[in-house]
């Protein structure tokens, strides 16, 4: 018998991504960029000094630093609680789906461009996963992550040094993960799939 209520924004736009982050819930939004709540949603503020591509799908946060993955303008950091934002030195121009954080590696997901790793706080990137691959969702099971496109799924256990595919969601049309722990969860378009052991098996949860 949950009860939902309407907060009181951002109204009026498509939210893309949530994410709680040391308190702090961030939305980020098609056409209006970041915003942030302090009140576990009942009011917003608009977080963007500094970003220019305001379509935000993806945010994560590293120690020390907040990033935002935009659609057509790379990953954007922020060392200040996301008051103010710097753009990436190199791989600007990427249309960002998905991120995630491994120990000190930052993953983004992309249209076309597969997956790009960062190792010095979202300053630089370099490409780890090639082939005209748009990656739809991502997701960290212990130390593997996971990349799906539609209808293949991929996984790294090296930090994408190499690439394996995950042959038992092979043909599924993963569009979204939570993993917590050994808990693998894949939305599909007309099934869940659920792994207990770190993405090693999977059954269907009809």
């Amino acid at each position: 018998y949950s009860q939902w209520s309407r907060t009181s924004g951002p109204e009026g736009v498509s939210i893309s991504t949530l994410a709680s982050i040391d308190g702090i819930i961030y939305a980020g939004t098609q056409v209006e960029g970041l915003y942030a709540s302090t009140d576990d949603g009942l009011t917003w503020t608009a977080v963007n000094a500094g970003i220019e591509t305001l379509e935000v799908t993806s945010v994560v946060s590293q120690p020390g630093h907040l990033f935002a993955g935009t659609f057509g303008g790379g990953v954007y950091r922020s060392t200040d609680g996301g008051q103010t934002w710097m753009p990436p030195s190199n791989a600007g121009d990427l249309a960002v789906t998905a991120m995630v954080v491994h120990g000190p590696y930052l993953f983004a997901g992309t249209v076309d461009e597969g997956v790009y790793r960062s190792s010095d706080g979202g300053e630089t990137w370099v490409q780890k996963l090639s082939g005209f691959t748009s990656i739809q969702a991502m997701c960290l099971s212990g130390d593997t992550i996971f990349a799906t496109t539609y209808g293949y799924t991929y996984g790294t256990a090296d930090d994408g040094e190499t690439w394996f595919y995950v042959d038992a969601l092979e043909g599924a049309a993963i569009f979204s993960f939570y993993c917590r722990d050994s808990l693998v969860l894949a939305g599909g378009v007309n099934s869940i799939y659920k792994s207990t052991d770190y993405g090693s098996s999977f059954t269907t949860i009809d």
